[in-house]
C-alpha cells in the first residue's frame, strides 16, 4: 500500500466516522411546546358566558348583541393562540442541522478524492516516464 492510498483510506475513514457521529448525535430539536394559557378553560368560559347571556336575552336584538360579544371573545382567544404559536416558533428554531453538515463532509470527501487522485496519477505518470526512459536508453 503506497503513501497516497494510506492517506486516502485514513481520510475517508475519518470523514465517514464524523458523518456517522453527526448523523446519530445531532438532529431535530423535538421539544414539545406547552402553552402557559389554559385554552380549554378559556373556551369553556366563553361558552358559559354566551349561554348565560343568551338565557337573559329577551329578543332578537339582544341575542344579536350577545352573539357579537361572543364573536369578539372567540376572536380574542384565536388571536392569542396565533400569537402564542408564532412567538414560540420564531423564538426557538427547530431546524435540522445534520443535512448541511453532512453535505460539507461529502464535499470534503470529494476534495480529498480529487486531490489524492491527481497526486496519485502524477506519481504514475512519473513512474511511466522513468520506465519509458529506461526502455529507450537500452
Amino acid at each position: 500500500m503506497n503513501k497516497m492510498t494510506k492517506i486516502r483510506t485514513v481520510g475517508f475513514v475519518v470523514i465517514a466516522t464524523l458523518g456517522l457521529i453527526i448523523f446519530l448525535s445531532s438532529g431535530r430539536n423535538n421539544n414539545v411546546y406547552t402553552s402557559q394559557i389554559n385554552w380549554e378553560e378559556t373556551a369553556r368560559s366563553i361558552n358559559n358566558r354566551n349561554n348565560i347571556n343568551n338565557n337573559n336575552a329577551s329578543g332578537a336584538p339582544q341575542q344579536t348583541v350577545v352573539n357579537g360579544w361572543t364573536t369578539i371573545n372567540w376572536l380574542e382567544l384565536i388571536s392569542e393562540q396565533i400569537y402564542d404559536i408564532s412567538y414560540h416558533d420564531s423564538s426557538q428554531p427547530n431546524a435540522d442541522n445534520r443535512i448541511p453538515t453532512l453535505l460539507l463532509l461529502f464535499l470534503l470527501g470529494a476534495c480529498l478524492n480529487w486531490i489524492t487522485k491527481d497526486l496519485q496519477l502524477g506519481e504514475r505518470k512519473t513512474g511511466i516516464e522513468n520506465t519509458m526512459g529506461d526502455i529507450e536508453s537500452s
